[in-house]
């Protein structure tokens, strides 16, 4: 079964630790790093911001349901779950679970730092987040524990080449941003957000989720009724089939890749 250069990847990026208190404003929202981009990850895959920048553009799918106020991030990302079909699981991680929800997204930007990796600026990916809904108040706990760190990590269709002997990935589509259990290392936290410096650490924790899409499962998606079978709703199914034909439409799409110190290449 041939596997595309399409990804499912939920990762969480660099960014530095200070310790204080994070902005909030008068309406609840805190400000937070999300993430970064231009940077290695601790598996030395390199995340390019350029070929990933048009997530951030106003007429993108995501940056749209942030200026109309529909972007929420889960507790966690979804789980790949015993007896799952990759069709149920394409699905799952599309869409967001209400009763999972923990945050309100409202505000999301771009900032470029002083750091360089790779002879190109780190983007800041920072923005405004609310607890809310039913996991919110074990969030707003978090936000408010002065001993307890809290990270962010995206959630995310990626596309993966090489240049030379770097791997590197680029968002072609992202979902959102989820809040999960760190394991120590210190990224895209809340001591990032508090007092920022000049120095970005150049790693991540675990990756995880990190899953290749298959041509032949969205062919099936297509296809096959009974693949879809499974998937609760015939609007659900008919959503799944879209991003199906999305996705098959975005794989063999090629652009030049210029990332500094590597070269130029089109995958």
């Amino acid at each position: 079964m041939e596997n595309l250069s399409l990804r499912y990847n939920c990762v969480a990026l660099a960014g530095v630790n200070k310790g204080a208190t994070l902005k909030k404003d008068a309406d609840g929202y805190y400000y937070v790093l999300l993430g970064a981009l231009n940077i290695f990850n601790s598996e030395n895959i390199y995340y390019a911001y350029n070929e990933s920048k048009h997530v951030f553009e106003r007429s993108n799918v995501f940056m749209r349901k942030v200026l109309a106020g529909n972007l929420f991030g889960e507790e966690d990302h979804p789980q790949y779950e015993q007896g799952m079909s990759e069709a149920q699981w394409i699905e799952r991680n599309e869409w967001i679970e209400t009763r999972n929800v923990c945050m309100h997204i409202r505000e999301v930007e771009v900032k470029p730092t002083d750091q360089m990796c790779n002879g190109l600026p780190v983007m800041e990916i920072w923005g405004w987040i609310k607890p809310n809904r039913e996991r919110g108040p074990l969030l707003a706990e978090a936000l408010e524990n002065p001993h307890q760190n809290v990270c962010f990590s995206l959630r995310a269709i990626v596309r993966e080449g090489r240049l030379g002997t770097t791997i590197v990935r680029r968002i072609d589509k992202l979902v959102t941003f989820d809040w999960v259990i760190e394991d120590g290392l210190q990224i895209c936290n809340k001591y990032s957000a508090i007092q920022r410096g000049s120095k970005v650490a150049q790693e991540s924790t675990r990756t995880y989720v990190d899953r290749p899409i298959s041509r032949q499962v969205l062919e099936d998606i297509l296809y096959n009724p009974t693949t879809t079978s499974a998937v609760a709703t015939e609007s659900r199914r008919g959503a799944l089939q879209q991003l199906a034909q999305e996705y098959l439409q975005l794989a063999p799409k090629v652009s030049k890749l210029r990332v500094m110190g590597m070269g130029v290449r089109s995958w």
